[in-house]
């Protein structure tokens, strides 16, 4: 068994997404990805996936591009949320941020960063890969 899937085999008995994570940082048969990553996240709920995948798409040289909606700007205020920081770009949606009612500052995310769905659609056609969370 190779380095890459003993990662892989960890990450996933972690996280769940089996498939999902495999195709991302997988380079041969059954996956391939280029150079970036899209991720959607629309939810509050999967901090645990969020880092999973970013750190093992970014192990695997990808670039990660992220954008949080709806309640996933809540997890800016996860107390795990930092581990994203240099190994990822995030934007999210400000209409939500102020409809959720979340305080600046947010320590990994620039002001520059905070836009509309349309920085989803440029980050989401820009990528290589997208998957929603």
């Amino acid at each position: 068994m190779t380095k890459r899937e003993v990662f892989v085999q960890a990450l996933t008995r972690r996280s769940g997404f089996s498939q999902i994570v495999y195709d991302i940082v997988s380079t041969g048969e059954r996956g391939n990805m280029n150079d970036k990553l899209g991720i959607l996240v629309s939810s509050d709920r999967h901090i645990d996936h969020l880092i999973g995948i970013t750190k093992a798409a970014y192990r695997e040289g990808k670039t990660v591009k992220i954008f949080l909606t709806n309640k996933a700007v809540l997890l800016t205020k996860n107390e795990r949320f930092t581990e994203l920081e240099g190994i990822c770009h995030i934007s999210l949606c400000s209409l939500c941020f102020e409809s959720f009612k979340v305080d600046r500052p947010i320590p990994i995310v620039k002001d520059q960063d905070f836009g509309t769905q349309m920085r989803n659609v440029e980050i989401m056609k820009d990528c290589d890969r997208c998957i929603v969370l």
